[in-house]
C-alpha cells in the first residue's frame, strides 16, 4: 500500500536514490537523454553514470579512430576515464553522424512504403465498402450483362448477388497477395536499375504504380471467369470459393539496403575503373 511505497522510498533516498548506469552510447542523444532523465527527477536524489569505450559497436562502425588525430588516441589502458577534449568532441560527434544516419534511413524507407500504403488503402477501403455494403457489387451486373441475366434467371437474383459478395472479395485478397509478391520481387532486384543511370527509388514507385492500375482491368476480366464458372454449374452452391491455406507477410528490410545495393556487374566496374585510375 501506501505506506509500504514511502517506507521503500525512504530506504532508496537514504541509499542515495536511483542510480542510472549506462554501459553504451546509443545512436540517439535523445534516447540517452531520456534514459539519465529517469534518476533524480522532481528534485529526488540520484544519478546517472555512462561508461562508454572507443571500442563499442557504434565507435567502430563509424571509425572513431579515423576521426581522432594519432597523437590524441589513447595508446594504452590507463584504467582511467579519458578526459582528453579532442576525443571527447569526436565522441559526441559520433552520435551526430549516427542520428545522420538514421534520418537518411529513414527517408529511404519512405520511399519504399509510401507507395504500398497508398495502394493497401485504395485496395482495402474498396474491400471494406464492398464487405459493409456501403458499396454495391454491380460488375457482374454492369460488365456481364447477359450473362448476369442467364444466371439470375437460372439461380435467383438474389442467390447471385449475395455469391457475386462473396466472390469479389476473394479476387481482391487474390491480386493483392499478387501485388504483394510482385513488390517483394520488385525491391530485391530494383538496384540494378543504376546501372541505366536511374534512381531506384524513382523507379520502384514507377513501376509499382503500373502493376497496380492495371489490376482493376484484371480483376473484372476474373470475375467474368468466375461467373463463367458459375454458368457451367447445375447447383450455385456448388460454386467452390479458394481460401488461402497460408498466410504470407512481406517485410521490407529494415536498412532500406534495396536503394542502396550495387550489382555485381556494376560494383565489379566501379573496381575496374578504380585499378585503371591507379
Amino acid at each position: 500500500g501506501r505506506a509500504a511505497d514511502e517506507s521503500q522510498k525512504d530506504e532508496a533516498v537514504a541509499a542515495g536514490g536511483l542510480l542510472i548506469l549506462g554501459t553504451f552510447m546509443s545512436e540517439s542523444e535523445r534516447g540517452d537523454m531520456q534514459l539519465r532523465g529517469r534518476s533524480g527527477r522532481q528534485g529526488d536524489v540520484g544519478e546517472s553514470r555512462f561508461i562508454i569505450s572507443l571500442e563499442d559497436e557504434i565507435m567502430t562502425k563509424y571509425e572513431i579512430k579515423k576521426l581522432i588525430p594519432k597523437r590524441h588516441y589513447p595508446t594504452a589502458e590507463t584504467g582511467r576515464p579519458i578526459d582528453d577534449k579532442i576525443v571527447l568532441r569526436e565522441v559526441d560527434r559520433i552520435q551526430r553522424i549516427a542520428q545522420g544516419d538514421t534520418l537518411e534511413l529513414r527517408k529511404r524507407l519512405l520511399k519504399f512504403t509510401m507507395i504500398g500504403e497508398k495502394h493497401r488503402d485504395a485496395v482495402f477501403g474498396r474491400r471494406r465498402a464492398f464487405l459493409t455494403g456501403e458499396s454495391e457489387v454491380d460488375i457482374w451486373q454492369n460488365e456481364f450483362a447477359d450473362d448476369y441475366s442467364t444466371a439470375a434467371q437460372k439461380f435467383g437474383e438474389d442467390k447471385v448477388n449475395a455469391l457475386q459478395k462473396r466472390v469479389i472479395l476473394q479476387v481482391i485478397n487474390e491480386y493483392w497477395s499478387d501485388y504483394l509478391d510482385y513488390t517483394s520481387y520488385l525491391r530485391d532486384g530494383i538496384h540494378l536499375t543504376r546501372i541505366g543511370g536511374k534512381n531506384p527509388a524513382d523507379e520502384y514507385n514507377i513501376t509499382c504504380e503500373e502493376f497496380f492500375s492495371g489490376m482493376e482491368e484484371q480483376v473484372i476480366d476474373t470475375m467474368g471467369e468466375r461467373l463463367q464458372t458459375l454458368l457451367s454449374l447445375d447447383n450455385i452452391d456448388d460454386f467452390v470459393i479458394n481460401t488461402p491455406t497460408e498466410l504470407w507477410t512481406y517485410t521490407l528490410n529494415e536498412s532500406g539496403e534495396e536503394l542502396l545495393k550495387k550489382s555485381f556487374i556494376e560494383t565489379a566496374l566501379s573496381e575496374e575503373e578504380e585499378e585503371s585510375y591507379y
